[in-house]
């Protein structure tokens, strides 16, 4: 009775090894797959943070109406409060950044630094930026 490694087709033609090489492939494959999964995740959660970190900080200073504005006249964001009430909720959150205020609007730019854990050659600093403008009742 003839296996089928003795068959003329087959002599010569070892496969022995071929699904270690596979097996290799496929694992440099799923670990690279989920190195970009786990990094572009956690650079999402630092946009995001950025983004929404600058959102409250501008809500923040926004709140904070100067003195004296008669009626019928457009609010405005007192230039000393808001500012330092945009710069509190910053610290408070432990994150970086610039505030400024032009009249009824203040802008708030974030800076948020992203160190991804695989490829750490992509590491950089993430910007947030919000406006928030009082607008009369």
């Amino acid at each position: 009775m003839r296996t089928g490694q003795d068959t003329p087709a087959l002599r010569g033609h070892d496969e022995r090894g071929s699904a270690s090489v596979w097996v290799i492939i496929v694992a440099i494959a799923a670990l690279t797959l989920t190195a970009l999964i786990t990094d572009g995740n956690t650079r999402l959660r630092a946009a995001r943070t950025a983004t929404l970190t600058a959102s409250e900080a501008a809500r923040t200073g926004a709140q904070q109406l100067a003195a004296g504005v008669g009626v019928g006249q457009p609010a405005q964001i007192d230039p000393d409060r808001g500012p330092a009430a945009a710069r509190a909720y910053l610290a408070s959150a432990g994150v970086a950044g610039d505030v400024a205020v032009a009249g009824p609007a203040i802008t708030v730019t974030t800076r948020v630094p992203w160190q991804p854990q695989f490829f750490t050659f992509a590491a950089k600093t993430l910007t947030g930026t919000s406006t928030a403008t009082v607008r009369q009742p």
